[in-house]
């Protein structure tokens, strides 16, 4: 392949001196062999930015060849020193910039990919250092200039309004001074954990950098010290800090959707800790939530740990134009103390997807809180220390069923679900809602609700337990309600069949579970009727 045999020359200094006899077209596209077929294994399409700078200092041809694909310094891993980073920003002109994920791999994994690709933190900084001292010492204002590279306006603009200069350091220190005060954050950071997957951390000054680029960028998602990041995310508005990090050095990432400068976020993802103000113009604006927590973990603190419920659901409810919210782990835990009649209402008119992962009792809560409708709602419910306490959480479980359906009972009557699927695992109790059409594949399935119970205790799952799942959803009138349960064979289909009676409008006519032999129950009433038929699929029909 040619880029197998033309990349070890491009990199020899001894064979530089035919390349430039070669036509320019011939060049860029041996160039982008070379580039593909060497990191296609790592889904790149380009060459890491290190093995760029490195060859656009090779010759004056390659600089005039790399300089005119723009497209390929589109890449940025977060973790290259600010000086690098500078050259990228420029060189890439005003394309859209796409930040990629960079791990930290162990030491043996290093020596097995011969150092290359799968380089760690500080060997990237060490060789970006190496070219620039070769050129001119590490002046980075004479590498630019002598290599034709022009700043923009706008960036020495942005650069000004925020603080960076020419050197891209906040506090007017040589890039020298920088990366060696880089060197020694990594070596913290490397020493600071074993997790060989843990994500690279982008030094302060290159996420100066980017954040003042955010406005060429699709997607944003880089890990910051958590002692920089209150200072980094006012960068993601020109006005006051929106958010300040409380856990440790997790991810935090950011998709403005390439607004405009300063940017008006449409979607914001917090994973960690944080603190939402209660007001900011920017909350108008939010369409998509999504907030991670891992309490469980000792480097990460809950959300709102300061303000507690009452700041976040000031901020939730200013969020009129939110249509997507995911919230895990990231309910605060002062909720249970307040009295229902206390809960502050939490008004999201345009609110289409709902996603909630927490404790039982938070979940039910939070649901009260809201005055939504969403088209789909997934709530995954756990529980806490007071788990022993078996008769107590059922009945949590069964007060969220019943937050579930009064959540969805607009939805349901205008779009009701025409099958449901309750499954009993060992350490779950899983309740799905689909709307399903003759011929259409059950993957195709629209999927309105789905409720996880992660129990630790079998005796949840009861017969009063399925039947309060089942009433979740109403009749489909004048049409069937499939019924699949899996699982369950241990319950006791007479008490089953008699709460279903409890549906409102509808009685049930028949339910056939696969397994039991055929015989009869009816209710006192003689308006119910059970029969179990053995090699049944399973399926229970409610109609009217």
């Amino acid at each position: 392949m040619p880029g197998v045999v033309c990349y070890p020359i491009l990199a020899n200094p001894l064979q530089r001196r035919g390349i430039n006899k070669l036509p320019f077209e011939l060049l860029g596209e041996i160039f982008k062999l070379a580039s593909t077929d060497r990191f296609l294994y790592e889904e790149r399409t380009v060459p890491p930015a290190c093995t760029l700078v490195a060859l656009s200092h090779v010759c004056g041809t390659w600089r005039a060849i790399i300089r005119g694909a723009p497209q390929l310094w589109t890449i940025i891993c977060g973790v290259e020193p600010p000086a690098m980073i500078r050259e990228i920003v420029t060189l890439s002109q005003k394309m859209p910039l796409l930040i990629m994920l960079v791990e930290k791999k162990s030491d043996n994994e290093d020596e097995e990919n011969g150092g290359q690709e799968h380089r760690d933190e500080d060997e990237g900084e060490d060789e970006t250092e190496e070219w620039l001292r070769s050129e001119n010492n590490g002046d980075d204002e004479n590498v630019e200039e002598r290599h034709g590279i022009e700043r923009h306006d706008d960036e020495d603009k942005a650069d000004e309004l925020h603080g960076v200069d020419d050197h891209g350091s906040s506090d007017g220190e040589s890039d020298d001074e920088g990366d060696s005060e880089a060197d020694n954050e990594s070596d913290d950071s490397d020493d600071s954990g074993d997790d060989d997957d843990a994500y690279g951390v982008t030094l302060r000054d290159a996420a100066e950098i980017i954040l003042v680029q955010l406005h060429r960028i699709a997607t944003l998602h880089i890990s910051l010290n958590s002692e920089d990041a209150p200072a980094l995310l006012p960068l993601l508005d020109a006005n006051t800090p929106r958010l300040q990090v409380m856990g440790g050095d997790a991810p935090i990432v950011v998709n403005p959707f390439r607004g405009t400068a300063p940017p008006r976020l449409t979607m914001l993802s917090l994973t960690g800790g944080c603190e939402l103000s209660q007001t900011s113009a920017m909350w108008t604006k939010l369409m998509h939530l999504y907030l991670y927590s891992e309490p469980d973990k000792a480097h990460r603190e809950p959300y709102q740990s300061d303000g507690g419920f009452v700041h976040l659901s000031s901020a939730l409810a200013q969020m009129s134009s939110l249509v997507d919210l995911d919230m895990r782990g990231a309910i605060p835990q002062d909720i249970c103390n307040f009295a229902l009649s206390e809960i502050q209402a939490i008004d999201l008119p345009r609110l289409i997807s709902l996603t909630i992962r927490d404790f039982a009792s938070k979940c039910f809560l939070f649901l009260w809180a809201l005055k939504c409708q969403p088209d789909t709602l997934t709530v995954a419910a756990g529980e806490d220390d007071d788990y022993a306490d078996y008769e107590h959480y059922e009945t949590r479980y069964y007060y969220l069923f019943q937050m579930c359906q009064q959540q969805m009972a607009v939805v349901f009557k205008r779009n009701p679900v025409s099958h449901i699927t309750l499954e009993n695992k060992p350490d779950e109790f899983l309740v799905k809602g689909f709307r399903s059409q003759e011929g259409v594949p059950e993957s195709s399935f629209g999927n309105p609700l789905t409720i996880e119970i992660l129990h630790s205790h079998p005796s949840f799952v009861n017969e009063e337990l399925v039947s309060r799942a089942i009433n979740i959803f109403p009749a489909r009138q004048p049409h069937k309600l499939g019924v699949e349960l899996k699982n369950t064979n241990d319950l006791d289909l007479t008490s089953v069949a008699w709460n279903l009676h409890t549906l409102e409008g509808i009685s049930c006519n028949a339910i056939s579970i696969d397994g039991y032999e055929a015989h009869w129950w009816a209710s006192p009433e003689d308006e119910l009727s059970v029969s179990g038929v053995e090699a049944a699929q399973g399926v229970v029909e409610d109609e009217e």
